[in-house]
């Protein structure tokens, strides 16, 4: 009988050793997601945002990219976005 090899499974925010990341070639709109999708469950993605957006504009002035970033996490600021919740809330079952 073989052994099943496992895969090592990374705690949040760990990245595999590689690239910086975002990488040079990825789109804005995925960034956005990678970043909402990464941050910690009950945090406010507008306060969150706010920061990166002070971040970001320490390095201005912006390439396109990055300034498409910047109007996204200002979107996600304007909409008063709620705070992050993993939990699954099923639909109402139709009888």
């Amino acid at each position: 009988m073989g052994s099943i090899a496992r895969h090592r499974t990374l705690p949040a925010r760990e990245h595999p050793p590689g690239p910086s990341w975002p990488l040079a070639q990825a789109r804005p709109e995925d960034v956005f997601l990678l970043w909402l999708l990464q941050l910690p469950e009950g945090a406010d993605i507008a306060e969150a945002a706010r920061k990166e957006i002070v971040r970001l504009d320490g390095a201005a002035p912006l390439a396109p990219g990055p300034a498409r970033l910047r109007e996204l996490m200002a979107e996600a600021v304007e909409t008063g976005s709620p705070r992050v919740s993993r939990k699954h809330r099923p639909a109402a079952r139709r009888r």
